[in-house]
């Protein structure tokens, strides 16, 4: 597991499959493999993998994406989301040969 700070939080950032919690697994499961790609899934991708509630990711993105913001602010908070999906991209290029959710049963 990586650690991420995003503002005050400590989150941790899953690098295999096998890191990932299994109540997340699931969700995590059907946004890479099921839905289309686009701003909304990698939104709720980096969510779902940091453990971020909806509603506290939504205050997150308002306070770093908002209008009063520079140009250049919210460019380089556009950058650091861009490596958080960078961060995740094993997601779709580790191959998926064992179940990842063997200990479930």
């Amino acid at each position: 597991m990586k650690p991420v700070r995003i503002d005050t939080m400590s989150c941790f950032l899953p690098e295999t499959w096998e890191e990932v919690d299994a109540n997340r697994l699931p969700r995590l499961i059907q946004l890479v493999y099921m839905t289309p790609e686009g701003p909304a899934m990698y939104h709720e991708l980096i969510q779902v993998a940091l453990n971020i509630k909806p509603r506290v990711w939504q205050k997150l993105m308002k306070k770093h994406f908002n209008r009063r913001l520079t140009d250049e602010c919210r460019e380089a908070n556009a950058a650091m989301l861009q490596q958080l999906i960078m961060a995740l991209r094993w997601l779709w290029q580790d191959a998926l040969d064992k179940q990842p959710f063997a200990g479930l049963t």
